[in-house]
């Protein structure tokens, strides 16, 4: 079962995620992040890992995984 507080937690429903996004390029960021929800959803094992990093940090100094871009950071969220 998955960590969830205990004000969340009724036999019928555990927890919900979602995202929504602001802006221009929200809808399409929320969708991207709705994607790697459903797919950490079929592997409860993994734990997610959000990194945040200075905007203009190249590519390959980030790690794997899905990298959403904010006019101040680059975000990283991994399994």
């Amino acid at each position: 079962m998955p960590n969830v507080p205990e004000r969340h937690a009724t036999p019928q429903k555990l927890a919900e995620l979602g995202a929504i996004g602001h802006g221009p390029a929200g809808p399409g960021v929320a969708d991207r992040l709705c994607d790697q929800i459903r797919i950490w959803g079929g592997d409860r094992k993994a734990r997610p890992v959000i990194n945040v990093h200075p905007a203009g940090t190249p590519d390959e100094r980030l790690p794997n995984g899905l990298i959403i871009d904010k006019p101040h950071s680059r975000m990283t969220l991994t399994w």
